[in-house]
């Protein structure tokens, strides 16, 4: 028996690749999660609306060793609480498409306006959810990018399942605690028959209402990279590990691209073509780092297994008795 200079624990040098390390076979394994989340995908969460926007490239993050003002493309808005919020340009270009479209529900158009800011308002919240739980779990989250797909948090959680799962879950419980403010707020101006007295107000309100609850909707979709893929992916990794849960989710991502592929066939939808392409471009991304995980693993088990000396079979008998 050994005790892990990492977590503390006794593990059995019998059952970890690293025993002339000292680490545990668990702290191995989110060593490795963190050193190719951090290489590979970049710790970057990408999630689009679940509205309709606009064809547009996707803002290019920044290469590992630039800073975040490298992002081509985006510039800052604000900062709050060290995390500094970028919007992307292409989002004035969809913003002027999609507020032309939702003119025709309001009689003045400004509130046309005042709905598509609103809708990012929830996103970007919803953004901040995942950076500050991300933050609590001891990770580093000081990115936000808006752009028309949506918004992307850059956060890099401790590589354990835990802190991982709350950092994905934190962004969708965001939208569950505005979903009783909205609705308290609708039901108080369908009370006051503002429907007739103020209707672009009502209108408003009915529309942020109604947005809140698509994006949490959409965001639960169990499909990897989506908040819910990616929070089913916490949960198998308590059970099966960083690496198998990682490919099961991008299996899952497939799948789903796959289905999204076929409705946006069936419906002709662009915009359902484009979300598919998203999440099969996401589901490569994670199976690649899953293979690169895999890989590193069993080149370190090679690497310890010639350092290390086989143990004696008076070492086997004592491991034996004190498993």
């Amino acid at each position: 028996m050994a005790i892990c200079t990492i977590c503390g624990k006794k593990y059995s040098k019998l059952t970890t690749p690293v025993s002339a390390k000292r680490v545990c076979s668990e702290c191995f394994f989110a060593q490795l999660e963190a050193e190719a989340s951090a290489r590979d995908l970049q710790s970057a969460e990408e999630r689009p609306l679940g509205g309709e926007p606009q064809p547009l490239p996707p803002p290019q993050p920044a290469k590992p060793g630039q800073s975040a003002t490298a992002m081509k493309g985006a510039f800052p808005l604000f900062r709050v609480a060290g995390i500094q919020v970028y919007l992307h340009f292409t989002w004035f270009i969809v913003a002027a498409l999609q507020v032309t479209r939702f003119a025709d529900r309001y009689h003045n158009p400004i509130w046309a306006a005042l709905d598509y800011c609103a809708l990012f308002g929830v996103v970007l919240l919803h953004e901040f959810g995942h950076a500050f739980a991300c933050r609590q779990t001891g990770g580093q989250a000081d990115t936000i990018v808006l752009w028309p797909l949506g918004g992307i948090a850059f956060v890099k959680p401790p590589a354990r399942p835990g802190a991982y799962l709350w950092s994905m879950a934190a962004g969708p419980l965001v939208n569950v605690v505005l979903l009783p403010l909205f609705t308290l707020f609708a039901f108080v101006v369908t009370k006051l028959h503002w429907e007739t007295v103020h209707p672009d107000f009502y209108q408003f309100v009915l529309t942020v209402w109604f947005m809140n609850g698509v994006l949490l909707l959409f965001n639960l979709i169990p499909v990897y990279p989506l908040d819910g893929g990616q929070i089913l992916r916490g949960l198998l990794w308590l059970k099966v590990g960083p690496i198998r849960s990682l490919k099961a989710a991008s299996i899952i991502g497939f799948a789903g691209a796959i289905l999204f592929a076929l409705w946006a066939l069936t419906s002709q939808d662009i915009w359902l073509g484009i979300i598919a392409f998203f999440i099969f471009a996401q589901a490569r991304a994670g199976w690649r780092a899953a293979q690169n995980l895999a890989l590193e693993s069993e080149k370190a088990a090679r690497r310890d297994a010639a350092i290390s000396p086989p143990p004696s079979p008076e070492q086997q008998q004592a491991l034996s008795k004190h498993p």
